[in-house]
């Protein structure tokens, strides 16, 4: 008898450890989740302000002060665009059976590298494709390489592109 209470014992010990790991590492993946959504809700915003001086800062015509202003909305985009990534990243890493985040996570950050890839900011599309890459789902990480391959097929075509109009 007293086996058998000893075994029970240990058997919900190890019950009670296990749902408290899982949920705390549940939560977190939706704290992250939540965290990335919001953090993308704030990209237009930068990229507006970044948009709106790029065509002048390319064409060389902006003021000391237009190039200050320039740098620090090209910072704060830049800066939004990586920390949605790095909170998506931190919920994939957070991997638990029957976690519904993953997808949105994954999904989530397929959105950031296509929109990014879209506005020619490759760095930063790669680092989003890139990062789908450490899911636990295949079917994420063959259209992330997918997308890959894409992104650096767009951009040798850009590389030609200039390089024939110079």
């Amino acid at each position: 008898m007293k086996k058998l209470d000893i075994a029970l014992s240990i058997v919900c010990l190890f019950a009670f450890v296990y749902t408290s790991v899982w949920v705390h590492v549940f939560l977190r993946s939706r704290a992250e989740a939540t965290r990335g959504e919001q953090l993308v809700a704030s990209i237009p915003t930068h990229y507006r302000s970044y948009a709106k001086l790029l065509p002048r800062q390319k064409a060389g015509v902006l003021s000391e002060a237009e190039k200050k202003a320039f740098e620090q909305v090209r910072y704060d985009y830049y800066q939004s665009v990586v920390k949605a990534i790095t909170a998506f990243d931190n919920c994939l890493h957070s991997y638990t059976p029957f976690n519904k985040y993953l997808p949105v996570a994954a999904d989530a950050l397929m959105r950031i590298g296509d929109d990014c890839l879209n506005k020619n900011e490759f760095s930063l599309a790669l680092s989003a494709y890139r990062t789908i890459r450490i899911s636990p789902d295949p079917s994420w990480v063959s259209s992330a390489e997918k997308k890959i391959k894409d992104t650096y097929a767009k951009m040798e075509r850009l590389k030609a592109r200039d390089e024939k109009a110079k």
